[in-house]
């Protein structure tokens, strides 16, 4: 487990500065300050949060919520399917620890094609501290922070998502081990925005918020709130998710060619998300500073530089590009 909490640690540095952007965005969304942290141990998903506490936000139905964090994390199901063969004992265990089978945390496990379950462990608990304690740290001081994408935070999550294949030990777009995943989603005002716009939207954020509140508020008609109606929906789908093919399959490998159809589906899906991460603007697609930022990314992984000056790259080229727009 050591070797895999080591080999994480760079990672789990950006997976601690982006949670707090989803603390930032679970606040100014009405979530309170207890369900973002309870989310970020239960869910640990980053794009699975981003999009449920953004579609609250925007005062969307608790339905809109939580398919949008289900749909995301759809991808859990090849991913499990691909550490089930490493995983012990009974099911009960097998369940848990297949909780921490993050996208990264499964990269960082790659071991001549298989999934070290060591590794995947070691690096799943560093990971599961860094985006709890980030998610903490946004939602009790996040107003001192001011708006993430002031700092290029956004362009930061889909930077981590195309770096995660070379973590794995193979060029991004490359042929996929048996296996494979990837995920996330960072805060920000909508993407089509400029700068100004976007600052605008954040002044105005305090108000969303208490809106937002006020609906999970009546929604609960003195039962349970919209907030934690969602937190405990997402949370378990998502338990389920990571946890069928472990629990299911057990130890069983799978066939060939079953085998190499899976370990193709996650990357394809990762590749999808740091398109609509990077250009997405819910039903459209738009240019802005994130562009910029993951294209400074991709230039720095193309010269091999380290992951920590890949994800500052990002941010200070999507900084740059805001402050100018």
């Amino acid at each position: 487990m050591a070797a895999g909490a080591r080999d994480v640690a760079p990672i789990a540095l950006a997976a601690l500065v982006i949670g707090m952007s989803y603390g930032i965005l679970a606040r100014d969304a009405g979530m309170g300050v207890v369900a973002p942290i309870v989310m970020s141990l239960t869910t640990f998903a980053g794009s699975a949060q981003m999009a449920a506490a953004t579609v609250m936000q925007d005062g969307g139905a608790v339905a809109a919520a939580v398919a949008a964090a289900v749909l995301l994390n759809l991808r859990y199901m090849a991913i499990g399917v691909s550490v089930a063969p490493s995983l012990r004992g009974r099911r009960a265990r097998r369940l848990a620890e297949a909780q921490l089978a993050t996208d990264e945390s499964w990269a960082i496990a790659q071991d001549r094609g298989r999934v070290n379950r060591e590794r995947l462990l070691g690096a799943g608990l560093v990971l599961l501290v860094a985006w709890t304690v980030g998610t903490a740290a946004g939602v009790l001081g996040g107003s001192a922070l001011g708006d993430p994408a002031t700092y290029g935070l956004d362009a930061m999550f889909p930077a981590l998502f195309l770096a995660v294949p070379r973590a794995a030990g193979r060029p991004a777009g490359g042929r996929a081990r048996p296996g494979g995943g990837a995920g996330g989603c960072a805060h920000r005002a909508p993407p089509h925005a400029g700068g100004a716009a976007r600052r605008a939207d954040h002044r105005r954020g305090g108000g969303r918020a208490r809106r937002a509140q006020a609906r999970g508020l009546r929604a609960g008609g003195g039962g349970m709130s919209t907030t934690w109606l969602i937190v405990l929906l997402v949370g378990a789908a998502t338990v389920a998710l990571k946890g069928l093919a472990p629990v299911l399959l057990g130890q069983r490998e799978l066939p060939g060619p079953v085998a190499r159809v899976n370990g193709a589906l996650a990357p394809a899906l990762l590749a999808a998300l740091v398109v609509v991460q990077t250009a997405g603007d819910g039903s459209s697609l738009t240019l802005d500073p994130r562009v910029a930022g993951v294209a400074a990314a991709a230039v720095a992984l193309a010269a091999r530089a380290p992951l920590l000056v890949v994800l500052a790259s990002s941010a200070g080229v999507a900084a740059a590009v805001n402050a100018l727009t």
